[in-house]
């Protein structure tokens, strides 16, 4: 589509399991290792500690990433949804496109941050 002109390089969509939907511009992904390390390719789904979405009314695209990500193997995925003031912790990804873990947090709970063994509060996060 690129090349036919269909799309320009900065079209805020997204190719999901094969359809376009529009999103908001990609944030940075939390990674293991150094800017360096990825200066010849991305990373892999297995290289991220961490994907996050942070969702207002996009919940149901959002929750459909989730596969994507689980069969891409990134250990942690965060969906923090605003309208419903929680975090949904995904863990444990098959490739199978399926998180065998998920847990939903309130305003009143703390995450832990991959890798780091520190804590966030979710209400910290929710604004």
């Amino acid at each position: 589509m690129l090349d036919a002109g269909i799309l320009s390089d900065d079209e805020p969509v997204e190719l999901l399991a094969g359809e376009l939907v529009i999103v908001n511009p990609p944030g940075p992904a939390v990674v293991r290792g150094r800017a360096e390390d990825y200066a010849d390719h991305h990373p892999t789904g297995a290289d991220t500690l961490l994907a996050v979405e942070i969702a207002r009314t996009s919940q149901d695209v959002d929750r459909a990433k989730a596969g994507i990500y689980a069969g891409a193997l990134v250990p942690v995925y965060w969906l923090l949804d605003l309208a419903a003031r929680r975090l949904e912790v995904r863990t444990a990804p098959a490739a199978d496109g399926q998180y065998a873990s998920t847990t939903l947090l309130g305003p009143r709970d703390a995450a832990e941050l991959p890798g780091t063994g520190a804590r966030v509060a979710v209400a910290r996060l929710l604004g």
